[in-house]
C-alpha cells in the first residue's frame, strides 16, 4: 500500500529544487506505481511525514511556542 496518496491542496507555493537524478528517477517511478499524478504531491507529503515524525522538531516547536 502506498504511503503517498494523490491529493490536492488549496494553497501552494512554487519552490525550485535541485535533486540527484537517481533520486528523482525513483520518485517518478514510485509516483507511477502509486498512481500519484504529480511529483509535487510526493515531496509535500514526504515533508509532512518528516515534520510529523521528528520528535526533536516537535520539542523545538513546543519550546518556541512557550517563549
Amino acid at each position: 500500500m502506498p504511503i503517498i496518496k494523490s491529493t490536492k491542496n488549496t494553497k501552494t507555493e512554487k519552490v525550485k529544487l535541485s535533486i540527484d537524478s537517481d533520486v528523482i528517477k525513483e520518485v517518478k517511478q514510485y509516483c507511477d506505481w502509486a498512481s500519484v499524478k504529480n511529483v509535487n504531491i510526493f515531496f509535500e507529503q514526504a515533508a509532512e511525514f518528516v515534520l510529523n515524525k521528528d520528535s526533536e522538531w516537535k520539542k523545538h516547536k513546543k519550546t518556541r511556542k512557550s517563549l
